[in-house]
């Protein structure tokens, strides 16, 4: 059983449960996913403006340097 769960962690699964699972145990989890979830997809948008900032403070260093 331990093979398993490594080769399900390695996989990138978020969490391994047995059957028959505890329902305690799926809400929890699956709240704990939707959680991370949400944390990946601030994490994403902050990365695009950070590079929107970064584009722009490009761009005003290579104004600033032809003039």
């Amino acid at each position: 059983m331990g093979a398993v769960v490594d080769a399900v962690n390695k996989g990138k699964i978020f969490h391994y449960l047995a059957k028959p699972w505890d329902e305690k145990e799926l809400d929890f989890t699956i709240k704990k996913a939707y959680e991370k979830y949400l944390v990946k997809a601030q994490l994403e948008e902050m990365n695009v403006k950070l590079e929107g900032s970064n584009d722009q403070l490009e761009f005003l260093l290579r104004q600033r340097l032809l003039s």
